[in-house]
């Protein structure tokens, strides 16, 4: 994938001596290679999916408690 493309959230690769082993970054996860496990390669996409969602809930989180404390100093 391209790093200039803000289109790709994160790439991953199957390691070419394990197969249940999977090499993956992600700027919006700020993970520049890491490892995860999985069963075959939707496996490893749905993995790599939730901890988006999850990174995103997150952010949708902390955005709502500072426009809430923001709210309450009015």
């Amino acid at each position: 994938y391209e790093e200039d493309d803000e289109s790709v959230v994160a790439g991953f690769v199957q390691d070419e001596t394990d197969k249940n082993r999977f090499i993956y970054v992600s700027k919006e996860l700020n993970v520049e290679y890491d490892t995860l496990f999985a069963d075959s390669i939707e496996d490893a996409k749905h993995q790599i999916e939730e901890m988006l969602i999850d990174h995103w809930n997150e952010e949708i989180d902390y955005l709502e408690n500072r426009i809430k404390s923001f709210q309450d100093e009015e």
